[in-house]
């Protein structure tokens, strides 16, 4: 364990990244590295364990998930990535954060759980 990290340190090195390796063989029920990275613009590459699935539906950031513990898998999402240009990398991060911020909107929580509850 390197020590706590300070937010705006965290804020900083993502602005200068522009992907997530998330490469874990453990179900997270919500992977917040994940959606921390959406809402700041990162694409995440990620394992298909746990919500991370759920939480990149109809995303690009569907496009980077891999199967737990294929190496070969991780490799070529990391070469795709790193094949495009600036101008797709950024287009691809700004929608990831607009999903993101929408699936964790409080407005549009409260909404379903009112529809959930309205409904026969």
């Amino acid at each position: 364990m390197v020590g706590k990290v300070e937010n705006k340190e965290i804020y900083e090195l993502h602005r200068e990244t522009w992907v997530l390796m998330f490469p874990s063989i453990a179900d997270k029920p919500l992977p917040y590295a994940v959606a921390e990275a959406m809402a700041l613009s990162t694409i995440p590459i990620a394992s298909k364990v746990g919500d991370i699935p759920e939480i990149t539906i109809d995303t690009p950031a569907e496009n980077f998930l891999f199967v737990p513990g294929n190496i070969d898998e991780l490799i070529n999402k990391i070469k795709m990535v790193m094949s495009w240009p600036r101008e797709k990398i950024i287009s691809i991060g700004i929608r990831l954060k607009e999903h993101v911020t929408k699936l964790f909107d409080s407005k549009e929580i409260n909404s379903e759980i009112l529809r959930v509850f309205n409904s026969d």
